[in-house]
């Protein structure tokens, strides 16, 4: 048997598009043809992917916002303590660069006071939080308050307003976004 190679990202993307592609499919099950021979149209197909879309939203939306409450509660019962204490204790709360003279003994204290844990931790809530952060901008947008979050969440403040180091699929389920919810004309 082949050992697959599946990512956290594969899986939450599929858990994520699967009822946006399902539902609607379902929905539009093959009725009488038209005079073109084009399916007939089922009328609950809109209600359903709409919904489908709103509740995909909402799942996604409720990952993300757990993620960033634990990536706070993190930061406020253990990194920023262990930072604090580091500063007490060298002065420092700021990475040393390679060859400084304090940098040995800072990574010493780090070692006996469990920094490596913290850090690997950190990293830990930091990639969970980029995901479901990911798995949300990806999510089409059921409405135009959705499709706000979505633009302040990747416009960065600045004197250019670019979209921050977003990728493609991103930049396109925002315009897709948009095409879909902003009509051409009023």
């Amino acid at each position: 048997m082949k050992h697959l190679d599946v990512s956290r990202r594969a899986v939450t993307r599929a858990l994520v598009t699967l009822p946006m592609i399902a539902v609607p499919t379902l929905a539009c099950a093959t009725g009488v043809a038209g005079s073109t021979g084009e399916p007939a149209m089922n009328m609950h197909a809109t209600f359903i992917s709409a919904t489908a879309s709103r509740a995909a939203w909402d799942a996604a939306r409720a990952r993300y916002e757990a993620a960033r409450a634990a990536e706070r509660a993190f930061d406020d019962a253990v990194w920023i303590p262990a930072k604090a204490a580091r500063k007490a204790k060298f002065g420092e709360d700021h990475w040393l660069p390679l060859g400084h003279a304090g940098r040995p003994e800072i990574e010493a204290w780090e070692k006996v006071n469990g920094f490596e844990k913290i850090y690997a931790r950190l990293e830990e809530i930091g990639d969970a939080l980029a995901d479901t952060q990911v798995a949300l901008l990806e999510t089409p947008a059921p409405d135009l308050v959705a499709l706000r979050w979505k633009l302040e969440n990747t416009i960065e403040p600045g004197d250019e307003g670019d979209i921050a180091q977003w990728c493609d699929d991103i930049r396109l389920a925002i315009v897709a976004d948009y095409q879909r919810l902003l009509p051409l004309e009023a």
